[in-house]
């Protein structure tokens, strides 16, 4: 009786705790709902373009495509994932032996390897480090002399695998981001523009690499991708697009999102049309996103930059407090 009486007083005073946070749970805003349903509609189709031999073409596509499927929480070599016996996760690591050809593809086959799990001690892995290492020049700190945005994968595939990053790849990057606080694709034209793709790209890099949030870089970054969000809740590529598009409103968020951003409230739009509005609404029947929104067709590319941007949690999403599952325990009890 008296174990009854204080399991009965412990839960009171739990839920006298917890019944102000519960109702906060139900009524805070959290988009995680909705990303979530997209991204398995989004995975469901991706399915349906997976080839024979496992693969979704060339390494790049297939790389991608594990990246998403890790990031989303399913395994890519799981039974859903393993067409006729080869699985996408089989796929990536045949490809990796033969067209991780340059700092860009072994980025994105080492950021893939390591979001589902796998580090140094992985032989793939270990392989991959070793072609980038070959590729590597510590007088610059460049792991491609002109593509900013192979060096980013680059330094994101090496940290996601948790090899060492040289300090000099990173501060390399750092040296390259413009006046406007973006980054460019062309790295050796310091007279280019940047762009929204590379921008996120390089912003997920540093992240990933140590480098806070609160570093100067990342908030000119921040401040550069707030002045170029445009009125539909988009990015596009560069200033001369007709409209925003999926691949570039995809590598801003997930830029954004990376470093503790919320992409839904201040200083980006927090009111409809948002960038989750837009990239909702390039999403087809068919569960795939399409590339623009004057052209409703299905994109492999789009849907693969669109993914890993809806799939990590965001800020603004919460977890149920432990009062919501205090009802269960008392049942039990």
């Amino acid at each position: 009786m008296r174990r009854t009486t204080a399991w009965a007083t412990i839960l009171l005073v739990l839920l006298l705790v917890w019944m102000p946070l519960i109702s906060t749970a139900r009524s805070a805003p959290t988009t995680a709902t909705a990303r979530q349903f997209a991204v398995t509609r989004a995975l469901a189709w991706l399915r349906t373009q997976q080839r024979s031999d496992g693969s979704l073409g060339a390494l790049t596509t297939t790389a991608d495509a594990v990246f998403s499927v890790a990031l989303a929480g399913q395994d890519p070599a799981g039974a859903e994932w393993t067409p006729n016996g080869r699985s996408l996760l089989d796929a990536l690591r045949s490809l990796s032996g033969t067209q991780a050809t340059n700092a860009g593809r072994i980025g994105k086959a080492l950021r893939a390897l390591g979001a589902a799990g796998f580090t140094t001690t992985d032989p793939t892995v270990s392989d991959l480090i070793a072609k980038l290492e070959a590729l590597y020049d510590p007088n610059t700190g460049l792991y491609h002399p002109s593509q900013g945005f192979y060096n980013a994968l680059a330094v994101e595939g090496l940290a996601r695998v948790g090899a060492a990053v040289p300090s000099k790849a990173v501060q390399a990057l750092l040296d390259h981001q413009k006046t406007d606080g973006s980054w460019g694709w062309q790295f050796d034209n310091p007279e280019a523009a940047g762009d929204i793709d590379t921008t996120g790209q390089v912003m997920r890099a540093l992240a990933m690499a140590g480098v806070s949030p609160n570093d100067p870089a990342m908030l000119r970054a921040v401040t550069f991708l707030a002045e170029h969000q445009r009125a539909d809740g988009g990015w596009s590529w560069d200033a001369t697009g007709a409209s925003s598009d999926g691949n570039a409103t995809g590598m801003a968020l997930a830029g954004l999102v990376s470093i503790g951003v919320n992409p839904i409230a201040s200083p980006f739009a927090s009111q409809e049309p948002t960038a989750l509005s837009f990239i909702l609404g390039l999403q087809q029947p068919s569960g795939a996103f399409a590339y623009l929104p004057d052209r409703p067709d299905d994109n492999l590319l789009a849907t693969l930059d669109i993914i890993p941007a809806l799939s990590p949690q965001w800020p603004g999403d919460h977890a149920l407090p432990i009062g919501v599952f205090l009802p269960n325990v008392m049942h039990r009890g």
